[in-house]
């Protein structure tokens, strides 16, 4: 069950801001239900949930909003390298467990991105 004070905060919100985020510390052991609330009301009210599970985190979070909060977008968007290997080193490293030896082995293996989606497991 949410508190009420995140909806009355939202709702004192209004529409002021164009980014609105909701930092949430996780600090319960079991968290699917109470998180899944939380993440339906902040994109029911347009918020950005950002979500740590530890006081240090939260606050490395608030340290770098509040660091960017008059820069570019595209300052931390970040750049990536236009050729194919930087690319699917990019897609496959986002895949937990996966490292950057694994993408050039799967790329050197498959050939491109399309041959290991089709892969079978015994091929993998």
């Amino acid at each position: 069950m949410i508190p009420d004070y995140l909806y009355f905060r939202i709702r004192e919100l209004q529409k002021n801001f164009r980014l609105r985020i909701i930092l949430c510390h996780v600090d319960v052991e079991d968290v699917m239900k109470p998180l899944l609330e939380v993440t339906r009301t902040s994109l029911l009210h347009d918020c950005t949930l950002l979500c740590g599970w530890s006081l240090e985190e939260c606050g490395r979070y608030l340290e770098t909003v509040k660091v960017y909060e008059n820069k570019p977008a595209d300052l931390i968007q970040g750049q990536m390298d236009g050729d194919y290997l930087s690319r699917l080193n990019h897609a496959l490293t986002a895949i937990r467990h996966v490292n950057k030896t694994d993408v050039v082995t799967l790329g050197s293996t498959f050939g491109s991105l399309s041959h290991v989606m089709d892969a079978s497991m015994e091929d993998l």
